[in-house]
């Protein structure tokens, strides 16, 4: 697995918007959102029910595979 980063990304989860490190790679699988921002989010994961709680906002697990084009400056 070739991961690179971190690097700074702009992101929202629950109508919550914020820069954020992250690292990227090219994963088969799902992955979850690190536990230092969760924790840092507040975030409550229902994994039976396939749902987290945000900041007080109901944000669904997506079930679809989706790409993100990440673009950095050197």
């Amino acid at each position: 697995m070739s991961l690179q980063g971190p690097v700074n990304a702009r992101g929202r989860v629950g109508g919550v918007e914020e820069d954020m490190p992250v690292f990227v790679a090219d994963l088969d699988e799902e992955c979850l959102l690190g536990y230092d921002y969760l924790t840092r989010m507040d975030a409550c994961v229902d994994f039976r029910q396939k749902r987290m709680m945000v900041r007080g906002h109901d944000v669904p697990f997506r079930c679809e595979v989706r790409r993100a084009e990440v673009v950095t400056t050197k």
